[in-house]
């Protein structure tokens, strides 16, 4: 979609390899595209949309073998999604109406540029006016990306740029492999000297040398690089070198904190093992994976892949041990009954998740137990929640949540969701933590929560008829500009009852908290964020330390009575031991 826009857009600047910028997302461990300096031409009217790569047919002095932003083209997957991409936004009157739909809020970011860009106007008439012309030359450039017949032939020349002072990014990189050992590779085009190394960590350790100073030689190619695994008597935060035994000039470079970087991240090695064989824990029929009845103990991972469909119906019983855990690139149907649930345990409590990531459609959960799972830490893969849901859609229902080891009891991320009837019991840390979700909670219950009893980041819920007993932090926590809507909440034995903080908005009606510390607080944690909003009415409160904590800037309304923080509050006192 990003390669669409930019193209129908003229944008292309972005395209250019020294200015894509990707975040790495830790739950779906992908990385994603960031838009980043996407300005067109002046003469935007005599402009045509190109496609990429349709400049490398165009222009024979296009000198593409330098433009690492074509080659995604080179896989077919990337150029398929492509093509749907720019099918979608010329179909029929797809960007006139998109225009029309948003155009207050494109009046107001006109408007917000023009206060630093006094000449700037959006116009977005050459989107519309050639749409006939983009479409012809589109038709025609397609069945060649469909055959793969268009390719960017990528070549790097030899690596000798002939300078003897190292540059940033150009000498020595090292990795930390373990506590006391370092991997040390030489990037620079001659040969580099290591002479002694440091930590800020262990300032009385000073600056140690080594015994002889360690010579790299010059970088070739990755696969002639000189690579060295070096013990250190601490772990060490920087290195020292020379670019000859006897230069009295010493260079430095910092110690990444991490192991060197592979060529596959762990979910690609992961979904390299999910094959997929019939057998006594579960059967596969077409694209159905159907675990058997029974209890089956399950000692390695199982790793569903996307396009399937897992069912697990009352009878089933697994627990994992041995550090297994389960993962699915597909929705699961799990649906025990009243009189006998799907149990999904660890009884040696070394489970490391029960993750579903991506899934296309909906998922659900009826009559089921989780229990005494911990989370997945896989090859520096490291996930928060013992049953996790990440841009997965899931309808949770008669469930149960007992004793996870890890930050959350349950994760949903990026999703839409409902959970009714039920509960998160002896939680380690926070029971049920949202980030940038939407849904309804539901008639459940939370009880002996570590941390926050329900959190959440970036999301708009609704919370009905519900009771949360012993958190060890807040009972209610609406976080990082989400929208809470309660309604007749109890909250008690805990330190906060209700919390809204940095730009988040919550509403509330019938709430009660019983023998609580501080009932409400509101208040701007993060200086990226403004202050936070909340507003309750037909509130009960029975037992409390603190009726309030308010700061500067935000807003309480209890009963239709307004409070306004003036002061800066100390986060510390949020607690109450």
């Amino acid at each position: 979609r990003f390669y669409a826009l930019v193209n129908l857009g003229r944008s292309w600047h972005p395209l250019r390899w020294h200015n894509e910028r990707f975040y790495y997302d830790p739950v779906s461990s992908k990385l994603e595209i960031i838009a980043f300096d996407c300005y067109t031409t002046i003469d935007l009217d005599k402009t045509k949309a190109y496609f990429s790569p349709e400049l490398i047919i165009l222009s024979k002095k296009f000198s593409y073998d330098n433009y690492l932003g074509y080659s995604p083209f080179n896989d077919q997957k990337f150029v398929d999604a492509y093509i749907k991409a720019i099918d979608n936004y010329l179909d029929k009157d797809f960007i006139a109406t998109y225009l029309e739909t948003n155009a207050s809020e494109l009046d107001s970011l006109n408007q917000l540029i023009k206060k630093e860009y006094l000449g700037y106007n959006y116009n977005p008439n050459p989107l519309i006016n050639d749409k006939e012309e983009t479409v012809k030359r589109w038709e025609a450039l397609k069945p060649d990306l469909k055959k793969g017949s268009i390719k960017a032939k990528l070549k790097i020349s030899t690596y000798n740029y002939k300078e003897t002072k190292p540059l940033d990014g150009l000498n020595l990189t090292a990795y930390l492999q373990s506590p006391y050992e370092i991997k040390v590779m030489n990037f620079h085009s001659s040969s580099l000297y290591l002479y002694a190394y440091s930590s800020k960590k262990f300032p009385e350790q000073g600056i140690v040398k080594f015994e002889k100073e360690i010579e790299f030689k010059a970088y070739k190619s990755l696969k002639e690089m000189d690579k060295k695994l070096i013990a250190c008597n601490f772990t060490p935060g920087k290195l020292y070198y020379k670019t000859s035994v006897n230069d009295s000039i010493i260079y430095d470079c910092n110690v990444n904190d991490w192991p060197e970087p592979e060529l596959t991240s762990p979910r690609q090695v992961l979904q390299k093992k999910n094959v997929l064989i019939s057998g006594n824990v579960y059967t596969l029929k077409d694209s159905i994976v159907y675990f058997n009845k029974g209890k089956h103990i399950i000692s390695a991972p199982i790793i569903i892949p996307e396009g399937k469909k897992v069912v697990m119906e009352e009878g089933v019983e697994l627990d994992f041990i041995n550090k297994a855990f389960f993962m699915s690139f597909s929705p699961v149907q799990i649906t025990g009954t009243k009189n006998n649930e799907v149990l999904i345990t660890s009884s040696d409590s070394s489970a490391m998740g029960f993750t579903i990531i991506d899934a296309k459609t909906l998922s659900n959960l009826d009559w089921v137990i989780f229990k005494d799972f911990n989370t997945l830490s896989y090859q520096g893969w490291n996930l928060t929640g013992a049953v996790t849901f990440y841009e997965s859609d899931v309808a949770i229902s008669n469930t149960q949540f007992i004793e996870n080891h890890c930050e959350d009891a349950l994760n949903i991320v990026r999703s839409e969701f409902t959970m009714t009837n039920s509960g998160i019991l002896d939680a380690f840390a926070d029971g049920f933590d949202t980030d940038f979700a939407s849904g309804i909670i539901e008639s459940c219950k939370f009880i002996r929560i570590g941390n926050d009893g329900v959190d959440f980041s970036g999301s708009t819920i609704e919370i009905k008829n519900v009771s949360i007993d012993h958190a060890g932090d807040k009972g209610v926590s609406g976080g990082e500009s989400s929208t809470l809507f309660l309604e007749n909440i109890l909250v008690e034995n805990s330190n906060i009852g209700v919390a809204s903080k940095d730009r988040s908005v919550v509403h509330g009606k019938g709430i009660s908290i019983k023998n609580t510390f501080c009932a409400f607080a509101v208040y701007q944690k993060k200086t990226e964020y403004d202050p936070a909003r909340l507003f309750v009415d037909n509130v009960e409160l029975e037992n409390i330390t603190r009726k309030n904590l308010l700061g500067e800037g935000s807003i309480l309304v209890i009963d239709g009575t307004k409070n306004i923080g003036i002061e800066k509050i100390n986060i510390d006192s949020l607690y109450g031991w």
